[in-house]
């Protein structure tokens, strides 16, 4: 009985996440938002509900923390030159992945994702902000979308942002968690604010 009850839920579980948001490949010509460090191109989704939304991945919003800025931290990130193509999700933070039980993730990974419905057509015209943090006890998860997408809040007409942060021994000492907070509350405020998401 046991047996039979895991199946189901398992695929339940499945049959759910097939069922999610998905981002359209075909859709070359994503839409483009300037930010303080450049332009980014976004791509085009489509929720749950058949609604369309627009994603920017993989949005840097720190330097690399690695070298001399493994153990110290975020400094703002550099501009870039010409467009972030904000179309994948950035890398993981070292950890120790969950069913493969190895190494998975890079130390280059204090990035962002950024998905709104629409993008406003006037700048003073600011939206709800919600910025999903991911659990794991500091020692793992990430931001990514496949798992954790925003597709059933993007029904309302919201920003919503999903975050990585180091983890492990890389990561938020007991003396740091609150500037981690800051910077991260920082940047999503001057960023999404000023820009036009």
């Amino acid at each position: 009985m046991a047996a039979l009850l895991l199946t189901a839920l398992l695929f339940l579980f499945l049959t759910s996440m097939s069922n999610r948001g998905r981002v359209q490949e075909e859709d070359k010509e994503g839409p483009l938002v300037q930010v303080e460090q450049g332009l980014l191109r976004g791509l085009r989704g489509l929720s749950v509900r058949e609604k369309e939304f627009l994603a920017f991945l993989g949005i840097p919003y720190a330097k690399p923390p690695t070298g001399e800025l493994r153990f110290k931290a975020p400094r703002p990130p550099e501009p870039w030159n010409g467009t972030f193509e904000a179309t994948e999700e950035g890398s993981s933070c070292p950890q120790i992945g969950l069913m493969s039980q190895k190494k998975e993730g890079d130390e280059n990974c204090l990035f962002l994702n950024v998905f709104t419905n629409k993008l406003p057509e006037d700048p003073n015209d600011l939206k709800a902000v919600m910025v999903w943090i991911h659990g794991g006890a500091f020692v793992a998860g990430s931001a990514t979308s496949v798992m954790f997408g925003p597709d059933h809040l993007l029904t309302e007409d919201i920003v919503f942002v999903s975050i990585n942060y180091r983890l492990g021994i890389l990561g938020i000492s007991n003396t740091s968690i609150y500037l981690w907070k800051a910077t991260v509350c920082m940047y999503v405020r001057t960023r999404v604010q000023s820009g036009p998401l």
